[in-house]
Parts: C-alpha cells; structure tokens; sequence
C-alpha cells in the first residue's frame, strides 16, 4: 500500500465539489427558526447532507473511494429524510420525540447497567435527574407529534415516493456497504486481458470505477438543496433553482460530467 494518498482529479469528483461547494454557498440565504422542532431538524439535516457530498468527494480524490458507498447510502437515507420533513412540518415533532426516547432508554441502560466500564458515568448524580426530566419530556413530545412513531426505513422510502429506489439503488449501496460478494470481487479482484484474474489488496485509482456514484452524490446534494430552499425562507431560490436545472441538463446529457 503507497504511503502518500494518491490524488484521484476525475471530472466527477471535480463536479461533485462544485455542486457541494455551491450548495454551501447558497445555505447562506436559508432562514431557519432554530426554536422550531421541524426548522432545526430541516436545516441540521441539510448540513448533514452537505459534509456527506464534501466527504465522499475527500475519500475518492484521497484514494480511500472505499469509502464512498457507505457514505452515499447515508446521503440518499439524508435525502429521504429531508423530503419526508418538507412534506410534513408535524414530522419534526415525531422526531424530536424519537430522539428523547433513545436518549432516555440510553440512560436508564445505564443507570441499570453493572458492567465495570461504565460505573463512572452510573454514580454521576446528574443521571438520576436526567432521567426524570426526560421521563416528563418524552410524553409532552409525544403527544405534540400526535401519539404517531418515527417511520421504519421502508416506509421513509415510500412515503418520499422512492419504493422503486429502495429496492434497486439503495439495495446496491447496503450491499456495497455490507461488503457482500460482488462488492468484494468489484474492489479487489482485476481481470487482464488475457483473461487472467488477480488480487489486489489496494487498488489505487479505484476512483475511475466510481463516476456514475460521483454523479449520483452531486445528484442528491443538489436535490436536497432545492428541497430545503423550498421549505424554507431563503433569499436564494433563484440561484437553488438554477443549479437544479443544471443536474437536470448534465441528467439529459446521459449523465457524465461536463467538461
């Protein structure tokens, strides 16, 4: 394995920077009431959305494009997300209560807990308190998102109207992740041209394999931008709007990077 990073200058890692970078930039116009359960949830996820575009991109140029997939598989659950809340301000109340009650189920696990590691944290006073405010809080939010639970990733799918997706793209992306056979042999086994297979334990430059995933990151970071600058008040729909029509043209154009 080199031990300096291999720099990877494909036109699709160069274009996924230019979307990400431009979808920051435009971030600058969004005006989120942080107050508001679904404002804060809308806009900590979009900037979860903009780190994964910026990070697939670090991995790939870096020659780490091993991690990319993980990361885009995250990104397309992000954009799922983020449509589902735009679709439904009361979601970010099923949220906000999701997110107590994992917390309050983190800290009884440990207030019960008799594993010698973690005795530090069960004789800290301020859990005992933690847990009863959070025993109050858990039902006020839950009955501010209406008794309903945070839906099950299929169903986030679904109700996004990306069923099909689920089952093909995302599908692909946990198996990649999940490092099933064909992600594995993908990575590491080369074919000569005399038909002869080898291993290889690094491959450098695995980066030219990965363009259609590029293109699908800049596709979904620029999605979600024009999600989000729709949800919210923005001074920058106009500027949202074109990067959006320029995914779609570069789509139409069969998908590869301009020049």
């Amino acid at each position: 394995m080199s031990q300096a990073p291999r720099m990877n200058e494909t036109p699709a890692v160069k274009y996924l920077e230019k979307v990400t970078a431009r979808a920051l930039e435009l971030a600058s116009g969004l005006r989120a009431d942080v107050e508001h359960p679904w404002h804060r949830h809308m806009a900590c996820l979009y900037g979860t959305v903009l780190e994964y575009g910026h990070a697939i991109a670090v991995c790939v140029r870096f020659d780490a494009a091993i991690g990319a997939s993980p990361l885009l598989r995250s990104l397309l659950e992000a954009m799922v997300d983020l449509k589902n809340l735009a679709a439904d301000r009361q979601y970010g109340y099923v949220l906000s209560a999701n997110t107590l009650k994992e917390r309050l189920s983190f800290l009884r696990y440990i207030s019960s807990s008799e594993i010698p590691s973690i005795a530090r944290l069960r004789s800290d006073p301020r859990l005992s308190v933690r847990i009863t405010e959070l025993n109050a809080l858990v039902p006020e939010q839950i009955a501010r998102a209406g008794g309903r639970e945070r839906l099950k990733l299929k169903h986030r799918f679904e109700a996004a109207g990306l069923a099909q997706e689920y089952g093909t793209t995302y599908s692909r992306l946990c198996g990649m992740a999940h490092n099933d056979g064909d992600a594995l042999e993908r990575r590491h086994l080369a074919k000569d041209p005399d038909g002869k297979v080898t291993i290889n334990y690094h491959r450098a430059g695995f980066a030219l394999d990965l363009e259609d995933e590029l293109m699908m990151a800049a596709s979904l970071v620029a999605g979600c931008n024009k999600i989000i600058h729709e949800a919210l008040p923005s001074t920058c729909q106009e500027g949202s709007d074109a990067l959006m029509r320029e995914i779609e043209l570069v789509a139409a154009a069969g998908g590869h990077p301009p020049a």
